[in-house]
């Protein structure tokens, strides 16, 4: 009995494990990275519902912004805007602003950038 190795059929089968596991393991980062970017998306969407709330009440009458850019203005001298808006969600879609007399939303088209699917992201606070 001289040199004892691994046969060809061993040497692929220990491959098609660790392939396996590999795609395994990829599946579970990218749904993770899924997650994250709801949860960033879900986050912008909160900022910027209150950045509207703060906007509609430093200003006369409770005016409500027509648009997202301008929470860019500046409120008053001396004063910083109220918040940095990022045009685009983590999938490339501009963020949305819905305003009615007695609420106000902001959302977005989610992963598959379209508006009204099941995966759209949108704050609502508990008291409204």
């Amino acid at each position: 009995m001289g040199n004892r190795g691994f046969t060809l059929i061993e040497m692929l089968i220990v491959v098609a494990i660790i392939g396996f596991l590999a795609t395994l393991g990829g599946m579970h980062i990218h749904s993770g990275q899924i997650g994250a970017e709801r949860g960033i998306a879900l986050a912008k969407c909160r900022e910027y519902h209150d950045a509207v709330a703060m906007y509609r009440m430093l200003h006369e009458r409770h005016r409500m912004p027509n648009s997202l850019e301008e929470l860019k203005e500046v409120p008053a001298p001396g004063q910083r805007a109220l918040v940095r808006v990022v045009v685009d969600d983590p999938w490339g879609s501009p963020y949305r602003l819905v305003v009615a007399p007695e609420f106000h939303r902001v959302w977005s088209d989610g992963q598959d950038q379209h508006a009204g699917t099941e995966d759209d992201i949108c704050y609502v606070p508990l008291d409204e």
